[in-house]
Formats: C-alpha cells, structure tokens, sequence
C-alpha cells in the first residue's frame, strides 16, 4: 500500500505527493499521462510555495522601478528550493516562474 496522497492541481491534473523523501509528480486528466517531475521532495515542494506565496501576496507591481530586480530575485529563491525540477524547461515550476518573468502572472492587489 502507498503512503502517496493525490491532490487536485486543476480540473483535470492531480498530484502525487510521495512518502518523505520521495519525489512529488503530477498526472494530467486527458488519458493519465505523466506531465513529469513537480517537485524533488515534498519539503522541496513546500519551499518553492513559500516562494511563490511571498511573490504572489507582496503587494509588488510591474509597475514598481524595481519589479525587473524583485522577479529576478523570486526566480533565484525558487531555483535554490528545489534546483533540480528547474533544469527541464518544461516541468512545472519552470513554466510558472517564466510566465512570472514574462509577466503573465504578476503579484495580486491587496
């Protein structure tokens, strides 16, 4: 028996947080394939959405003079907290911190 817990990550993608020290992956809905690595470890994955929860609830803007500083120093926490999902471009956190650095996704407004 597993010790795995599944999470809804969006209406059709689960998540697969593993026992401690296993890695975290995630399964897309439209015919259960594998999307890949989501995080090396569950406090690896715990890291990187203390990163992402600090960014996304600072009150920053793009608007700000320093924002271009502030996403550059948010991707380099996130890259710390878990190097390895970050060298596959196509992994899951790789794509959410460029859409931050593209801009796409941008601190909330308290």
């Amino acid at each position: 028996m597993s010790s795995a817990l599944w999470l809804p990550y969006d209406a059709s993608s689960l998540v697969r947080l593993g026992a401690r020290g296993e890695a975290v992956s995630g399964w897309a809905g439209d015919g259960g394939q594998q999307y890949g690595l989501v995080n090396s470890s569950v406090a690896a994955l715990q890291k990187v959405l203390e990163v992402w929860e600090a960014s996304s609830c600072s009150g920053r803007s793009d608007t700000d003079d320093d924002y271009e500083d502030f996403v550059e120093d948010v991707i380099g926490q996130a890259r710390q907290s878990d190097p390895s999902v970050f060298e596959d471009e196509e992994a899951l956190w790789s794509r959410v911190f460029e859409e931050v650095e593209l801009g796409v996704l941008v601190p909330e407004d308290e």
